[in-house]
C-alpha cells in the first residue's frame, strides 16, 4: 500500500464565545467574540497536526505564542468550572472540532503565503472590531502580510515592507480586501481577490 503523499495545508481554528454571558466570561479574562487562528502544517492530516498543536501548549512551549497558550488555558477553565463539560469534551472542544482545512497545496512556501493572506484578513476584521456585531478576535498575527501603523490617535493597516522587498522582482499574490457591512453592524460580505501585488501600486491595498 502507498504511503500518502503528504502535502502543505492551510487551516483555521474558530472558538465562538458570542452565546455565552460577558460577565462570566470576563472572569477568565475572555470576550464574547468569535476567537481565530490560522495556521499551515505538512502534519499527515489535520488530526495529527491539532494532536501535536495540544501537545506544546500543554507544555506549555515556547513554540506556541503566549497569547494562544493563555487563551487555551483559560478557555478550559471556563468550560470546566461554568460549563461543566467532561474532559473529553473539552479536549475535543479545544483542539479538534472547531477546525476547518481549507486546501491543500503543492509547497509549503505556497501554504505559508495563503496562510499570510488569510491571516491578513481577520486582522483586518479585529481591527474594526467597534464596527462588528460579532466581536471578531484574532488569536496570532505574527505572519500576516500586514502590520499596524500608528499616527497620533489613528491606526492604519499596510503591507509589511518584507513582503515588497522579498517579491520585488515577481508577483506575488495578496488579498485586496473589500468588506460591506449591514446596517446592524454585522459583515454582509468580504471581497477577496488575489492579484498580483506589483500591480496594485497604483490601488487602494490594505
Amino acid at each position: 500500500m502507498n504511503k500518502k503523499v503528504e502535502k502543505p495545508f492551510v487551516y483555521k481554528r474558530e472558538y465562538d464565545l458570542t452565546k455565552y454571558d460577558t460577565k462570566v466570561l470576563q472572569k477568565y479574562n475572555l470576550e464574547q467574540a468569535i476567537y481565530i487562528y490560522v495556521g499551515s502544517s505538512c502534519a499527515y492530516n489535520m488530526r495529527a497536526r491539532s494532536s501535536k498543536w495540544r501537545y506544546h501548549i500543554r507544555k506549555n512551549n515556547g513554540s506556541i505564542c503566549y497569547t494562544i497558550r493563555n487563551f487555551i488555558h483559560n478557555l478550559e477553565l471556563f468550560y470546566k468550572r461554568e460549563l461543566e463539560l467532561p474532559d473529553n469534551i473539552i479536549d475535543d472542544k479545544l483542539y479538534y472540532s472547531n477546525v476547518v482545512e481549507f486546501e491543500e497545496f503543492e509547497t509549503l512556501e505556497k501554504a505559508r503565503e495563503i496562510e499570510s493572506t488569510i491571516i491578513s484578513q481577520y486582522q483586518f476584521l479585529d481591527s474594526v472590531n467597534y464596527m462588528l456585531k460579532q466581536k471578531i478576535i484574532l488569536l496570532s498575527n505574527n505572519d500576516s502580510a500586514l502590520c499596524m501603523v500608528k499616527n497620533g490617535n489613528q491606526v492604519s493597516l499596510k503591507i509589511k515592507n518584507k513582503y515588497i522587498e522579498k517579491y520585488k522582482n515577481k508577483p506575488i499574490m495578496r488579498y485586496h480586501i473589500d468588506c460591506q457591512f449591514n446596517t446592524d453592524g454585522s459583515v454582509k460580505s468580504i471581497t477577496q481577490e488575489f492579484e498580483p501585488i506589483l500591480e496594485l501600486s497604483n490601488k487602494k491595498i490594505l
